[in-house]
């Protein structure tokens, strides 16, 4: 089943792998034309990309799921404002969900081209804090192989359910359990990002912790989401 599952994933992901690429390749063009840049939250069902994206517009807007079955089936594009500029949020499908066929899964990624407005400033691989397992560890190999190296110059980290923890904490705990013999199979992501051929290295972190729901850590999470978008962009040659 775990065969089948990443070789359905594997046919699906150049899709949205290939479009990522191409509004990333655009930069002039689209800051030009005034399109809203974009941000996409990436990873398997219940990593909690559809209460991050609710954070990030400040809204329920994307329909959470509360049971085992996920709720996102296509991607969903939201609009917000922070700082005065507009941004889509995009929420996609989880890529090892077994109840759909890979030609239900190849459809809903197709629709990414058209639904993203503007360049892609920000990649987020959003993964439950404490619980990287195994989909995630192959959702990430996808990813890291078919986006290319000019898309994975804009990913980032996201941990959810950090509850009251910051990126500082989350970072000297993964140190921690990566000075391990063998160490987690997360310290390899870890690694990539730091190693990544081309990655942006001035000022940028690349792990954002998500924290409890309460509307002050909501507000402070969404802040620093987008403001890495920001710098990311900036030093990609976009608005900044």
């Amino acid at each position: 089943l775990k065969h089948n599952l990443e070789t359905h994933c594997l046919h699906a992901l150049p899709f949205i792998a290939m479009n990522a690429f191409l509004v990333l390749s655009f930069v002039t063009l689209t800051v030009a034309g005034g399109a809203p840049s974009s941000v996409v939250l990436l990873g398997p069902s219940g990593s909690g990309k559809s209460e991050t994206s609710n954070t990030l517009v400040g809204d329920a807007r994307f329909t959470v799921s509360a049971g085992l079955e996920s709720e996102t089936i296509v991607p969903q594009g939201e609009l917000t404002n922070f700082r005065g500029r507009e941004w889509q949020v995009i929420d996609t499908p989880g890529y090892f969900d077994t109840s759909r066929s890979a030609e239900e899964l190849e459809s809903a990624l197709a629709q990414f081209a058209d639904l993203a407005k503007g360049k892609v400033a920000l990649l987020a691989f959003v993964v439950p804090y404490g619980r990287f397992g195994d989909a995630h560890l192959r959702g990430w190999r996808l990813i890291r192989s078919t986006f290319g190296a000019e898309a994975l110059r804009h990913i980032v980290l996201a941990f959810t359910s950090c509850g009251n923890r910051t990126e500082t904490e989350v970072q000297r705990e993964t140190e921690r359990l990566c000075s391990k013999t063998p160490p987690p199979t997360l310290c390899g992501v870890l690694s990539d990002l730091s190693t990544l051929p081309g990655a942006v290295q001035v000022n940028v972190s690349r792990l954002i912790a998500l924290g409890n729901l309460e509307p002050e850590r909501r507000e402070r999470d969404r802040t620093r989401f987008f403001s890495i978008a920001e710098e990311l962009e900036r030093l990609a040659g976009g608005p900044g």
